[in-house]
């Protein structure tokens, strides 16, 4: 018995489609006609149309990141890593400072987050003259 039910009009969810059954040949024939055709389509686009996003970047003294990106690690600037946790309702010191009258930070508050941030800070500045001193 085929695995397959014929649908009726009153399908349940559980109810698998028919499926016509082609002889393996003509099977076979379509795969290969389907490959074809996609192989044709990607040479035919790569050669009009070429896309190297990274183009360049082997010549970079860090291949990832682009000299700005490096003039922000050694300044301490960080690479936005923080973006996930304030997405998720977790800023980081420094909009938590940007934002200190809209948040309505006491002056404790505002102590703490300052110098939370300049420790940071002073920490990525470290590890940036280190890990780009050449």
């Amino acid at each position: 018995m085929s695995p397959y039910r014929r649908p009726s009009s009153n399908p349940s969810p559980n109810t698998k489609l028919h499926l016509p059954l082609l002889p393996r040949t003509a099977l076979t024939r379509l795969a290969l006609a389907g490959l074809a055709l996609a192989g044709s389509t990607l040479a035919c686009s790569s050669e009009t149309s070429p896309q190297f996003p990274y183009a360049g970047q082997q010549t970079r003294q860090i291949k990832a990141l682009s000299a700005s990106q490096i003039k922000d690690l050694r300044a301490g600037a960080g690479m936005g890593y923080a973006k996930v946790a304030e997405l998720n309702g977790f800023p980081g010191p420094k909009h938590v400072l940007e934002l200190d009258d809209s948040l309505r930070l006491t002056e404790n508050q505002r102590s703490e987050t300052e110098r939370i941030f300049t420790r940071m800070r002073k920490h990525a500045q470290g590890a940036g003259r280190v890990r780009f001193q050449r």
